[in-house]
């Protein structure tokens, strides 16, 4: 489970950059925020498909928050993996500081 939500975000942050990579190549230059409208890309798998990763890696936390009282309550005292913890702990980070920094407005044109 600690794994699993440590590829969350990864695979949020893959999903959108690969999808603005798909924009980029559909229409010769990079999406610009509003220009054009995600949704309008004819692309509505992949949407569909970041929009649940993105919430997915967002709400990750509570997850994992959720897990460890499941462990804790069903008196597993085995202790979480340092690799795996390390991994979510890296991967939620960049995460933030791509959606904080948001280089090339990506974020910013996907959510417009």
């Amino acid at each position: 489970m600690l794994l699993a939500c440590a590829l969350i975000p990864v695979a949020g942050l893959v999903m959108l950059y690969s999808f603005a990579v798909r924009a980029r190549l559909a229409l010769g230059e990079w999406p610009l925020p509003y220009s054009p409208d995600p949704k309008d890309l004819g692309f509505a798998i992949h949407h569909g498909a970041v929009a649940v990763l993105l919430t997915a890696a967002i709400a990750s936390p509570i997850a994992l928050g959720v897990w460890f009282l499941v462990r804790r309550s069903a008196a597993l005292r085995e202790r979480p993996k340092t690799f795996s913890m390390g991994l979510y702990l890296v991967a939620y980070a960049a995460l933030w500081l791509l959606f904080v920094g948001d280089p090339g407005s990506i974020f910013e044109w996907y959510g417009d």
